[in-house]
Order: structure tokens, then C-alpha cells, then sequence
């Protein structure tokens, strides 16, 4: 009930509700409902939020929509993320936009089922599977666990018991044949058959979808029976989906494990994600590039914005350019609104030349590039590795504390004594 409604002295009069979404949409990330306390989106809040384009006042933590005493309900509706990720960029004479590998980027999320089901990528021999074999390659079902299980190497299937893909049971071990199962369903691979033809003698693949007792060679043209050759036949099985592009869409793999760990560390608190877009200049002092992901939170209390620009990479290098045209987009922001960090994420480690370009970010006032590697990127805790080898904040809970720790880690590395335990904060 409004508690306005029946008071006479206030018939005719405006009030602002302050509406609080809550978490929002937490299953959804395409759109929000937490929206930044930014004054200067006042109007897009209003006409994309409300119905009125005026009517609408951003608040720390809630969103003011005008209205009278005898209002019986309001309506707010969610946001693109996309949307408002370009209306906050376009205040500061960015325009933005979703680019080629953004969109299949998002796509993949949405096959996976979000960012977060995206975590069976962080298993090495996952992604040694799909690096392995090219879209027109196939491989067979023991050939896929073998990778998987990674014997002997570094990142063995033994070091990821602790990873949960799906349910089982508490004590129950993740297996190489859980894993595969998980791909197939998620449609990262699809099954089908190797056929050689009777007559030119050359193999090629059917999808399980299209073979047929009667084939026809894609070679030759010559049908011929399916049958005789099904004896003792293994089901063989290619790249699937967006993996089966020639365009190299394993490369959204690192923007996911990224956006998965600094999302889990703030998990309590909103956040809006967007996958890579392009960025030029309308006004801002900026080179034309692009960013593979872009992470916006508020602080504590709301008040300020933190904004992340990432660039990630599989194996191949930062380059100088890299970090300026980043470095340049983050300088367009006004810092008495925004706290913008730069994060530089690969599935390798980082050669003396990246770190030495990366270290131009930051100066003796303010700490603000972030690096990843595969150490940080696997494990459930960010630093659960790393905390072993070096003298940081264990559980940093904040971008600034990643900041400082990327200080600690790659900067000026503070390792620990050989035979000293992990070191508390």
C-alpha cells in the first residue's frame, strides 16, 4: 500500500521513490537492474528503465523514479548491459560497440549457460583438446580422455578434483568421462563417423545427424553402403558450434576464466560484463582499438564506479600499442567519478617485454594494471597458487588489492623464503 495515497495535504504533490533492486538479475547477463550511480545517465535511465524520460534519478545503491501520492504500482524494466555499457562510455566521448569476437564471445556464454558454467575451461585438458584438433579434424572418444587426463603433465586431471562442472556427489572424483559427457552436452563437440569410400579409398566425416545406410563419398560421388563398415567402428568426433569456426573462437577462453574470477570475487556485489568491444574516439583523446571485455562494479558504498578494460590473450604477446591505446582509454575517464583498472590476462606467462610495457600504468600515487596468468586463472581462489610462491594479500577482495598484488607478483616480485609457509595479509 502507498502510504501517500489517502493524505490530503499531499494530493497533487511529486514525491521520488527510491526503488532497490536487490541482486537483481543474477541468472541473466544480458540485462540489469542495478544501475550506477551516474546523474549524468539520468535520462537514458529514464527512458530505458521507466517510461518517462525525465522522471528517472540515479541514487548510490537504488534508482529515484518521480511520482504522486496516488501512485498504486511502478514498473521498472531491465537494461541491455551492452546498452548502458555504451551510454557510460559515450559520456566521456567513447562510442563503443559490440564487436565480431564480442558477439561470439557472448554467444558461447550463452551456450555454456553463463559465465560461470564456463568453468570446465579451466581444466588444461580441455583446452588442449580443442586446441589440438582444427574445426575439419576428428579424433576418437579414448583419444579426448587421454588429453583430458593430461598423465604426467602439469595440469593432470588429478589437479582439479576441487573444480565442480556440474553435480556429484561430495567425495565423488571428477573423471575424464564426466568431462567429455559435459562438452558433448554443452554441444562443444558433436559425434559422427570416419567413412572411407569403397572407391577412391579416401576418408571424410558424417555428422551422427547425417549419416544414412546409403552414403555419398564428398569426393568422388560414388554411394555405397554403410554397413560393412560399422564392425569395430569408434564413433569419432569434431569441434562443435562456435569451436567449429576457422576463426579461432578458443580465443574466448581467456576472457571467460578472466571474467569468471573477478566476478566470483565480488559475487555479493552487482556487476554488469560485456565481451570484447570496439572502442573509438568521439571527443576522448583515444586511438581507435578494442577491449576483449569490459567489467563494471560499484564501490562499497556506491558511490564511485569501477570500471575494468581487459585485454587477454591465449599465447601471444602484449604488444607496447596494447597498453597504450588501454592506458589512453582509461585517462578518458574523470577520476573524481571512476576507478578504472587495466587487466592483462594469458594462458602463458607474461616475457620481460609485456611486464615492462605493463609497468608503465601505474605510478608511485596510483597502482591500477592487474595481470593474470594460468596460475590465477585455474583455481577456484584467485591466488590459491600464488600465495605459495609469493609475499601478498591472500584473499584480495578488491580490484585495488589485485592491483597491489600484480605489483607484488610481477613489477617487483616479494617471493617468499624457500621454506617459509604462506604468509597471512
Amino acid at each position: 500500500d502507498n502510504p501517500l495515497a489517502g493524505a490530503e495535504p499531499y494530493h497533487g504533490q511529486k514525491f521520488v521513490i527510491s526503488v532497490d533492486p536487490g541482486i537483481g538479475l543474477s541468472y541473466d547477463e544480458r540485462y540489469t537492474l542495478n544501475l550506477p550511480y551516474l546523474p549524468a545517465l539520468n535520462e537514458f535511465y529514464g527512458r530505458n528503465a521507466h517510461w518517462r524520460w525525465n522522471y528517472a534519478r540515479a541514487e548510490p545503491g537504488s534508482l529515484g523514479l518521480i511520482s504522486d501520492a496516488g501512485t498504486k504500482h511502478l514498473t521498472l524494466r531491465a537494461i541491455s548491459s551492452t546498452d548502458l555499457v555504451e551510454a557510460i562510455f559515450r559520456s566521456v566521448g567513447i562510442v563503443a560497440k559490440p564487436s565480431a569476437a564480442g558477439l561470439l564471445g557472448s554467444r558461447l556464454v550463452r551456450q555454456m549457460g553463463g559465465i560461470d558454467k564456463c568453468r570446465v575451461f579451466r581444466i588444461g585438458g580441455v583446452r588442449d583438446l580443442i586446441e589440438r584438433y582444427a574445426p575439419d579434424q576428428s579424433f576418437t572418444r579414448s583419444e579426448a580422455k587421454r588429453l583430458i587426463f593430461a598423465e604426467g603433465k602439469p595440469h593432470a586431471l588429478a589437479n582439479y578434483q576441487d573444480l565442480y562442472i556440474e553435480q556429484r556427489a561430495p567425495r565423488e572424483a571428477l573423471t575424464n568421462d564426466a568431462i567429455f559427457a559435459h562438452l558433448l552436452t554443452n554441444e562443444i563437440f558433436r559425434p559422427g563417423l570416419k567413412l572411407e569410400c569403397p572407391s577412391c579409398k579416401l576418408d571424410f566425416w558424417r555428422s551422427v545427424d547425417d549419416v544414412r545406410t546409403r552414403n555419398e563419398c564428398e569426393y568422388c560421388g560414388q554411394v555405397f553402403n554403410l554397413g560393412p563398415q560399422l564392425r569395430d567402428r569408434d564413433w569419432a568426433f569434431r569441434r562443435s558450434g562456435l569451436f567449429g569456426r576457422r576463426d579461432n573462437q578458443e580465443g574466448a577462453i581467456p576472457v571467460t576464466l578472466t571474467l569468471q574470477q573477478l566476478t566470483n570475487m565480488h559475487d555479493l556485489r552487482p556487476h554488469i560484463a560485456t565481451m570484447a568491444m570496439t572502442l573509438r574516439s568521439d571527443g576522448a583523446n583515444i586511438a581507435d582499438c578494442e577491449s576483449d571485455f569490459i567489467l563494471l562494479a560499484p564501490n562499497e558504498r556506491g558511490e564511485r564506479i569501477q570500471i575494468l578494460i581487459g585485454e587477454c590473450k591465449t599465447r601471444g604477446p602484449i604488444s607496447e600499442q596494447d597498453v597504450a591505446n588501454l592506458r589512453r582509454v582509461a585517462d578518458a575517464f574523470p577520476a573524481e567519478t571512476y576507478d578504472v583498472y587495466i587487466v592483462f590476462a594469458k594462458l602463458a606467462e607474461f616475457g620481460a617485454d609485456e611486464i615492462r610495457h605493463i609497468r608503465a600504468l601505474n605510478d608511485d600515487d596510483r597502482r591500477r594494471a592487474i595481470m593474470l596468468t594460468t596460475r590465477e586463472l585455474e583455481p577456484w581462489y584467485i591466488y590459491e597458487r600464488t600465495e605459495k610462491i609469493f609475499d601478498i594479500t591472500m584473499h584480495a577482495v578488491t580490484f585495488q588489492e589485485m592491483a597491489d598484488n600484480t605489483h607484488d607478483i610481477f613489477i617487483e616480485p616479494r617471493l617468499l623464503p624457500v621454506d617459509a609457509a604462506p604468509q597471512g595479509e
